[in-house]
């Protein structure tokens, strides 16, 4: 049996938008023990902070504007490295000319710096800005890939290769995008990442606050945040890794009313405010 730790936490009483530092908001956290290529599940709820109808104004081919999590294990003299994202954002023209407007989900998958074809490009131009949505990727046998959306199927697919392979020590999960903060308009609460494929039924779209089962190698809650030497940390509700640290550096973004309790804003921007 898996082991597992829960971590107790006593959620802080905290107003809508109690912190705020400046850039884009990002947290690191160890991968190895918590992400696996064969099997798993990343899921959270999601909110966007820009208007996905916006994809009729002209500014360029993409205009990315929300990665809550990437998976990354960095290239080395003897690892060409690997790297899993999910992402939204507008595309208002297509190359050579072509239009192909509205707003996609993008999960991208390279591995051993080969990039997988990407297989999920929902539309997304239908969600409005400020309400949350359950957003999950599941992936099993290394290869067959699902997108739901609350609780939906929205893409699946199978890759033409499967795409196992180790996670070293040096790779790393990062909550936001530090590249890009003035177009990571998006929030997440409630963030889990499971050792199972889940199936529909078994996903959190159901659910507010998400919920830890023995499937559980990653909760992030928001809840318990606490300030140590001028620094923010969050401690996750669940961490499979019993010789992890407890808590986690907050780096930029806000604190705000989540789905549940809290959530994570990953920009230090109100909606509609310039950048």
């Amino acid at each position: 049996m898996m082991r597992w730790v829960i971590l107790l936490t006593t959620a802080l009483a905290l107003p809508a938008v109690a912190f705020a530092q400046r850039g884009a908001g990002m947290i690191e956290l160890p991968a190895l023990g918590l992400f696996d290529f064969t099997e798993g599940t990343v899921e959270a709820w999601v909110q966007f902070d820009f208007d996905p109808r916006g994809w009729k104004e002209d500014g360029g081919v993409y205009q990315w504007r929300g990665r809550w999590f990437t998976f990354e294990a960095p290239e080395t003299a003897t690892d060409l490295g690997a790297q899993v994202v999910i992402e939204y954002g507008l595309k208002n023209h297509g190359r050579l000319g072509r239009i192909e407007p509205g707003c996609n989900w993008r999960t991208a998958f390279i591995v051993d710096g080969q990039k997988v074809p990407h297989p999920l490009l929902p539309a997304c131009t239908e969600i409005e800005p400020g309400t949350w949505h359950h957003f999950a990727i599941t992936w099993h046998d290394a290869r067959v890939i699902r997108a739901y959306i609350d609780g939906e199927l929205a893409q699946e697919m199978e890759f033409p290769y499967a795409i196992a392979r180790p996670v070293p020590a040096v790779a790393r999960v990062v909550i936001g995008h530090p590249e890009v903060s003035s177009f990571n308009r998006i929030a997440i609460d409630d963030l889990r990442v499971s050792s199972v494929a889940r199936p529909r039924d078994a996903l959190g779209f159901h659910q507010a606050p998400l919920q830890p089962d023995p499937n559980t190698l990653l909760l992030l809650d928001f809840e318990d945040i606490q300030e140590r030497d001028g620094q923010r940390l969050v401690r996750p509700a669940v961490m499979a890794r019993a010789d992890a640290d407890e808590a986690y550096a907050i780096r930029g973004g806000r604190i705000i009313a989540g789905k549940a309790a809290q959530g994570f804003a990953l920009t230090t921007s109100e909606a509609g405010e310039a950048q």
